[in-house]
């Protein structure tokens, strides 16, 4: 009989324990069922367009699996939205079919290439596109909520795109995971491309969280290094909680240099899922779990012109500090008041995000005075 080497089991428990119960994980399945039903009073609906590299379950289901497909798929998701939903909340209510008391899907369509392409054109009065990359452990289903929460909290005008890469959903595939991130890439570069065409700079973002953001900053640095990035519309593109290593993350902004507009970076000194990757790593820092006071950092910050902002402040979904990101939703319609208004965290620079409605700088002035455009 096999015996599971003593190291290796204390890896997978010290892995479902400190990063399978952060908020990044859900239930792991992959099925979505359509609810077919009235809208209660009160209850919101948004759509979500998706890319995605998860092979299908066959082409009579709604499932996309776990394993890796050889080119991209598209579809289309109208999600419901509970009466009574609180920001950065996914509402299960009755196993997502009651979209009295939880989030649902209200319809689903598979889309080719060319109707895919067509439905996430800049249109009159409606010109903003973001993509939303998910992090570990996320189901399809779990990653389609979490897109439309966003969504609905921050009241985005725009067309939403979820990119769901193959997560195994499951507190043990954390490498596996990492392997179909990384597998990803050619992917995520060929969407973005898709989704540039036709938009002006300022209309477009790209928003990464935990593991998506390994796959992202590959992405981009795959993209750069081709040449192939100076004829996007200057996408905006952050990265919440990342869970990449610092020696690394040097490495790349190396090779893909400073973004106009810089790129974000969203850290949390307490958040404790990176900081158990961290140890897995045999110590070495993730750069979502630095303070913005790390000289390494901000030498990082200096050269690549990052904006890094600490938003330790913000009310997170669990003891683990790693969802915090969804909680910026509801304030976005704000600080985009903020940043017409007075340039608040619009240059690159250290700031901390620190209550409903303010962004301050300080104690970090010099280091923005050293590296603001």
């Amino acid at each position: 009989m096999h015996v599971m080497p003593g190291r290796v089991r204390c890896w997978i428990a010290a892995l479902a324990i400190a990063l399978g119960a952060a908020g990044c994980a859900s239930s792991g399945r992959n099925a979505v069922a359509v609810v077919e039903q009235p809208l209660p009073e009160g209850a919101r609906t948004v759509e979500l367009h998706v890319a995605t590299t998860r092979a299908p379950n066959g082409q009579d289901t709604r499932e996309f699996s776990n394993n890796r497909a050889a080119t991209l798929h598209y579809a289309a998701y109208v999600v419901t939205i509970p009466p009574g939903h609180k920001s950065g909340a996914i509402e299960v209510g009755d196993d997502h079919l009651n979209p009295a008391n939880g989030f649902t899907v209200l319809s689903e369509r598979r889309l080719d290439r060319a109707q895919f392409e067509r439905e996430i054109r800049p249109k009159p009065g409606n010109p903003r596109l973001g993509i939303f990359v998910h992090g570990y452990n996320t189901g399809f289903r779990d990653a389609i909520f979490r897109g439309a929460q966003m969504k609905a909290d921050s009241n985005f005008p725009g067309t939403l795109v979820l990119f769901a890469w193959p997560s195994q959903g499951q507190l043990t595939g954390y490498l596996t995971d990492r392997d179909s991130s990384t597998y990803s890439r050619q992917y995520l570069a060929e969407l973005i491309e898709l989704a540039a065409r036709g938009r002006k700079a300022g209309t477009f973002g790209i928003l990464a969280h935990s593991m998506g953001t390994w796959l992202t900053v590959e992405t981009v640095r795959d993209l750069r290094l081709a040449g192939r990035w100076t004829g996007l519309p200057k996408p905006k593109v952050t990265l919440a909680a990342p869970d990449i290593d610092i020696d690394v993350f040097r490495t790349q902004m190396q090779a893909i240099g400073p973004l106009d507009p810089p790129m974000t970076v969203l850290t949390s000194p307490d958040d404790r899922a990176l900081k158990a990757s961290s140890r897995l790593a045999g110590g070495y820092q993730r750069l979502g779990a630095m303070d913005v006071k790390d000289q390494r950092l901000l030498d990082i910050a200096q050269q690549a012109r990052l904006r890094v902002v600490d938003i330790s402040s913000l009310d997170s979904g669990d003891s683990f500090h790693h969802d915090r990101f969804v909680m910026l939703a509801k304030y976005q319609p704000r600080l985009q008041e903020l940043e017409k208004s007075s340039g608040a965290v619009r240059g690159a620079g250290a700031y901390v995000f620190r209550t409903l409605g303010t962004v301050v700088s300080s104690p970090f002035q010099l280091v923005e005075t050293v590296i603001a455009e």
